[in-house]
């Protein structure tokens, strides 16, 4: 999408909005059942108007074209993967659980 709209910018204000609205659009490309959009703006915290009008953007600015790239997508697949770490997070949680009950 940043790719493709090249006047866009990614920033801590707007990165959950893009989120939201392409996860929309996967969703209705994948699912079979729809999921209402209200639902959907209700969870990211914005209206129902605004959704529906960053759907559109997207959609545009993405030329209506939402094929990926099997490598595309096994690049970024891996990357995330990379950068989440569950061995990480659950260090993380005993960590926390030990100095919380002192063992």
């Amino acid at each position: 999408l940043v790719k493709k709209g090249n006047h866009y910018r990614l920033n801590e204000y707007n990165v959950h909005r893009i989120f939201l609205a392409t996860s929309l659009i996967a969703c209705k490309l994948l699912d079979d059942r729809q999921k209402p959009l209200k639902l959907f703006a209700m969870v990211g915290g914005i209206s129902p108007t605004e959704l529906c009008a960053l759907e559109k953007v997207c959609l545009e600015t993405l030329e209506y074209d939402l094929y990926v790239n099997p490598a595309v997508y096994a690049l970024y697949e891996r990357r995330l993967r990379a950068s989440v770490r569950p061995q990480n997070s659950l260090e993380m949680l005993r960590r926390r659980r030990s100095r919380k009950f002192g063992n």
